[in-house]
């Protein structure tokens, strides 16, 4: 989705993930109305043609491309389908965005996010350093992990303190590192990545060299 994000980016990712009775949308980041309109249709298309439910929206941290969309989505989906939905996130992004939005439930690290028969689990992995409460989810079963920002498709991860910190990113990364079976990563910004413990070294290399 089209966003004010940083240079070089122009783009956030926003991922809808579908199990078979409900499905999450992940980082709605659009201010834009065409942008949210077009998302609005999606996850509409999605709940009328497949039947599925939308079950949370879900944030992998506080900055404003990647949470700007969430009010608008839920008036559409409560004008449209009668319900608001849950907005969930860490503790660390929820206080960090109190008095500007909501957040519904707090998402702890290591908590498994089931969706309808357990097809699909994601683990939540807290992975500080580009913001203080940012979050990572891990599919075990595929190997695939939404990388938020810790990870994008091209430039550097913008670690500006004192919401940023360089030590907790490197740490971030290497936990990101040891998963077993990692097999892409979908970032916050541009295409994945299909070779991803090759961008997680790269990346932390380049991380520790900055910081010394």
């Amino acid at each position: 989705m089209r966003t004010p994000t940083k240079p070089p980016a122009t783009h956030t990712n926003c991922y809808l993930i579908s199990g078979s009775e409900e499905f999450l949308i992940v980082d709605p980041g659009s201010p834009y109305e065409d942008e949210q309109a077009a998302l609005a249709e999606c996850v509409d298309d999605l709940i009328r043609k497949d039947g599925t439910g939308s079950r949370e929206i879900v944030l992998t941290h506080v900055h404003p491309d990647h949470v700007a969309g969430v009010d608008a989505l839920n008036a559409f989906l409560e004008t449209n389908h009668g319900r608001r939905v849950p907005v969930a996130a860490h503790r660390l992004t929820a206080e960090s965005l109190k008095g500007h939005l909501d957040v519904d439930r707090f998402i702890e690290d290591d908590e498994v996010i089931t969706l309808g028969d357990d097809s699909i689990g994601l683990r939540a992995l807290y992975t500080p350093g580009h913001a203080r409460g940012h979050l990572c989810f891990y599919d075990e079963r595929t190997g695939a992990l939404l990388s938020g920002d810790n990870i994008v498709g091209f430039g550097s991860v913008l670690i500006d303190p004192p919401d940023g910190n360089m030590r907790d990113y490197l740490a971030s990364l290497a936990r990101m590192r040891a998963l077993p079976n990692l097999s892409v990563l979908f970032g916050g910004h541009d295409h994945p990545s299909l070779i991803p413990t090759r961008r997680l070294t790269n990346t932390s290399r380049t991380g520790s060299n900055a910081k010394n």
